[in-house]
């Protein structure tokens, strides 16, 4: 368990993660103000979830009330872009199908891509907001006070503990996966994504200061995470699509109706597509078998 004695002492290696995560996320406040990237606060919410996961990893040595501070500030900022973030996947998502549809089909998706756009630039506006200059010194403080107090003790004891929080990570999002892999609904496979991506990032922290498991996994988990995005990307589409179809059946607008009707169609397809390649690559990952463990109720809200 000792580290590497040529190496830095553990909390430097702890504090040049954080710094480096903080720059990130200032970088990226700075693209969602300017609001000319689109990718802009897909970064920013990633980077939340990577600097939450190095609060949820040294959570033994960090006093809890400034943790829980800095995490609810980074969760608060992760919820004020996430809007903003759904609804560009979803213009880029009927964009990409435009050129498989017929000229009136087209129009009348052009149409409602127009209204996702201006409805987008108001979100935008309210994700830059979310990014303000203040609001992001606000989370660096937040976070920075977090660590100014870590708890003292030998290095081997704070990695052993770190190491302990990440194998709950693991054995949570492993559970979630293969309730997932046995009950594919939409609670079920975002809970399994939210572990996933959890898990992940706690590896990553590790890794940063030198301690990546061997078993880590990363690459199934970039695939897992991957595929259960694009399950996740068109079951929001297509949930956005469902009420607009019904107007349109109200209006006796067969046409655009049948077009609306036809993309759900093909969403749903694509979906159980994206489910059944999830599963094989379940099947193909060295995880273990899920562990049974007590599970919360899935109709309660899981963070997005």
């Amino acid at each position: 368990m000792n580290l590497d004695a040529a190496s830095p002492p553990l909390r430097e290696r702890i504090d040049a993660d954080r710094e480096r995560l903080l720059a990130r996320l200032a970088r990226a406040g700075r693209r969602v103000r300017k609001r000319s990237d689109p990718e802009a606060t897909h970064d920013a919410r990633v980077t939340t979830r990577q600097l939450d996961a190095l609060l949820d990893v040294w959570r033994g040595s960090l006093p809890d009330r400034r943790r829980r501070q800095a995490r609810n500030a980074l969760r608060d900022l992760r919820r004020g872009l996430g809007p903003a973030r759904e609804l560009r996947v979803g213009v880029d998502l009927m964009t990409a199908r435009l050129a498989e549809l017929d000229t009136e089909a087209q129009i009348g998706v052009a149409v409602l891509i127009d209204r996702w756009n201006r409805r987008l630039a108001r979100l935008e506006r309210r994700a830059a907001s979310a990014c303000s200059k203040a609001g992001i010194r606000a989370i660096d403080r937040r976070v920075a006070q977090a660590f100014q107090a870590v708890a003292l003790g030998p290095d081997d004891d704070r990695l052993l503990s770190a190491e302990a929080r990440l194998e709950q990570r693991r054995t949570r999002a492993v559970e979630r996966v293969h309730v997932a892999v046995a009950n594919a609904t939409d609670p079920r496979l975002h809970a399994a994504r939210v572990a996933v991506k959890r898990w992940r990032y706690a590896i990553d922290r590790l890794a940063a200061v030198g301690r990546e498991p061997a078993d880590s996994n990363r690459e199934a988990l970039v695939s897992l995470q991957t595929w259960l995005g694009r399950i996740q990307d068109t079951a929001v589409l297509r949930a956005r699509l469902l009420p607009l179809r019904a107007r349109l059946e109200k209006m006796s607008a067969s046409a655009a109706s049948d077009t609306v009707a036809r993309l759900v169609a093909d969403l749903g397809r694509e979906r159980l597509e994206c489910i059944e390649t999830f599963r094989r690559h379940v099947l193909a990952t060295s995880l273990s078998p899920a562990p049974v463990l007590p599970l919360p109720p899935m109709d309660r809200r899981v963070e997005s």
